[in-house]
């Protein structure tokens, strides 16, 4: 089994000394190193490539979400927050940066482990104790997500979740071409969506049942 290359950055000394201990006992990690600031946990990613970054959210010069949303243009790192904070803001924030991990910093000894596996297949990892929080965060994304749509845009958005062509979309709701484009173009900008690709990934990650 190949390795899973795992950075750290966190600014509390003694508990990344525990998270190293924790991290090094596991055979299927490898453990890259260490930094603690925001600014450095960029550099150094960009430089060794890590599978996985675990993030305090909370660091000098850069905090973790800073590190993310430039780590998100620049790499293919996966990112795990390790954090005190529970408050839904800081939950939405990440999950809007596509971050796969979100972990507490209390439970980390017993969360983590199981956190770096999921991220690491893919997954995504929320502490269980913030389960209600992302079931909140969760309906009130999609009350949100709907209420800036129209129902016509609704509809391509689905279709086009299934994968239909434009031309294949007029077809199905009767509409234009040409009234399809500009649908897909008023959604793109609305999400600030700048390709196709773009807008495929987005439309199967928000498609509603």
């Amino acid at each position: 089994m190949e390795r899973i290359k795992v950075f750290i950055a966190d600014d509390h000394t003694l508990f990344v000394q525990g998270l190293i201990s924790l991290l090094e006992s596991e055979r299927y990690i490898e453990l890259l190193g260490w930094v603690e600031d925001g600014q450095k946990a960029l550099e150094m990613s960009l430089r060794l490539h890590p599978d996985i970054l675990i993030l305090d959210i909370s660091m000098p010069k850069l905090n973790g979400l800073q590190v993310a949303r430039r780590l998100k243009e620049n790499s293919q790192v996966e990112i795990i927050l390790l954090t005190v904070h529970k408050e839904m803001h800081y939950l939405k924030e990440a999950m809007n940066l596509d971050v796969k991990g979100y972990v507490l910093k209390e439970d980390a000894f017993e969360d983590l482990i199981c956190a770096i596996k999921d991220v690491s297949e893919g997954k995504q990892y929320i502490s269980p104790a913030l389960k209600k929080s992302v079931e909140a965060l969760m309906k009130l994304d999609y009350l949100s997500f709907q209420s800036c749509l129209t129902k016509r845009e609704e509809e391509v958005l689905d279709l086009i979740a299934e994968g239909l062509t434009n031309k294949q979309i007029a077809s199905e709701l009767k509409i234009s071409r040409r009234t399809v484009e500009s649908h897909r173009a008023k959604i793109m900008r609305k999400f600030n969506l700048k390709t196709s690709a773009q807008l495929i990934k987005f439309a199967l990650k928000k498609r509603w049942k």
